[in-house]
């Protein structure tokens, strides 16, 4: 499940998953390494300790993520 919202986060595109700019593979892995899940770094989006630039960059890429 982790390789799912690894790349939703830093993108493949072979599979065409955009992902989000400037997150790449360390990132990726430290974000899942803290909470596990995609829907828990969205759950805990107004309390979770990043950059403001990865924060921004969450926020403003977050429909993509979950474009059903």
């Amino acid at each position: 499940k982790q390789i799912i919202d690894m790349k939703a986060l830093m993108g493949d595109k072979s599979d065409n998953i955009p992902g989000i700019p400037k997150v790449g593979e360390k990132t990726a892995i430290s974000l899942l390494e803290l909470y596990d899940s995609l829907d828990n770094i969205y759950n805990n989006i107004d309390t979770i300790d990043v950059s403001d630039y990865l924060l921004e960059r969450l926020k403003n890429n977050k429909e993509k993520r979950y474009n059903k």
